[in-house]
């Protein structure tokens, strides 16, 4: 009984424990598949980046090209591009990510400049293309695009960073589990060991007495 006991009680205490690691494992699996935003905001970043190219090719063909139809086409697109590119500037300037939100101040001065030149070539362009804007775009441009590509940067340092974090424990959780399983084996066999002792001893007094 004494030994029947022990299992028990090595049982009530290492399950438990081993069920939990196993919860704990779950949950941080879940934070991979769950969690995306990290992802998506790389992918909208990179949208933002190809807006803003989009935006100097279109206002480049309203300042050199002279064929109607194409600047009738570049006018069409930023009227496109220009409420996505609004929106996107607010959900980056709302990411979490501290480097994220001091970069996107960085560029909200260039942001603004070519947000406002593009509004206003819009709604004069029926009348009149403003070279001054168009020159305002194009000289904000790349400032805006090299802080984006910054944006980038950092945000797939940072998804880098956490799936390496997130090995480190998920293994050492594993390693823990292993650990307790053996050791929950090691009792259990100690214990098959002892009471097969005992059997073996128990054996050998009754061939003693019947001898």
């Amino acid at each position: 009984m004494a030994y029947i006991k022990q299992i028990r009680k090595v049982f009530l205490i290492m399950i438990p424990f081993i069920v939990a690691l196993l919860l704990i494992l779950l949950a941080f699996q879940s934070v991979i598949v769950i969690q995306p935003s990290t992802s998506r905001a790389i992918n909208e970043a990179g949208l933002q980046r190809t807006r803003c190219q989009l935006i100097a090719k279109d206002v480049l063909v309203l300042k050199y090209r002279t064929n109607s139809t194409e600047k009738a086409q570049a006018i069409n697109e930023l009227q496109t591009l220009l409420p996505n590119f609004e929106r996107e500037q607010a959900v980056i300037s709302s990411y979490p990510m501290l480097q994220v939100q001091v970069l996107s101040t960085a560029s909200r001065a260039d942001y603004n400049a070519i947000d406002v030149a593009a509004r206003t070539i819009l709604v004069n362009h029926a009348t009149t293309i403003d070279s001054t804007q168009i020159d305002i775009i194009l000289a904000h441009n790349n400032m805006y695009l090299i802080t984006i590509n910054q944006i980038v940067t950092s945000l797939q340092q940072f998804t880098e960073d956490e799936e390496h974090q997130l090995f480190y424990i998920e293994t050492g959780i594993v390693i823990l589990i292993l650990l307790l399983v053996l050791v929950l084996s090691w009792n259990i066999r100690s214990v098959a060991n002892k009471i097969q002792s005992e059997i073996d001893m128990l054996e050998q007094a009754v061939k003693s007495r019947e001898g």
